[in-house]
């Protein structure tokens, strides 16, 4: 929910300012990637995945299933994929946003 919202004002700015979206924003959202079962201990399991968000809708409902679709999907990459393998492909992204 809280994503549709920022994603509704970003939206609704850009619109403001005559620069409205052509494509759905993207973000990246970070994961712990730290099995439910893993003892407590020091360091961080964490990676960032791409999260697409809505297209251009002033339906709050339509935003919230699009949304949680890209989330779901976040999610099923998670379960589906090793840390290792997570950590290293949001490392290798990380070196082409300079």
């Amino acid at each position: 929910v809280v994503i549709a919202c920022i994603d509704t004002a970003i939206n609704r700015y850009l619109t403001e300012i005559d620069q409205p979206l052509n494509t759905p924003l993207s973000i990246l959202m970070p994961v712990s990637l730290r099995a439910e079962d893993a003892k407590t201990g020091g360091g961080n399991e964490v990676g960032l995945l791409p999260v697409k968000l809505s297209s251009a809708t002033d339906d709050p409902l339509i935003r919230l299933r699009q949304i949680g679709h890209s989330l779901q999907n976040v999610r099923h990459q998670v379960n589906s994929a090793s840390p290792s393998s997570l950590i290293s492909y949001t490392l290798y992204e990380r070196q082409f946003d300079d």
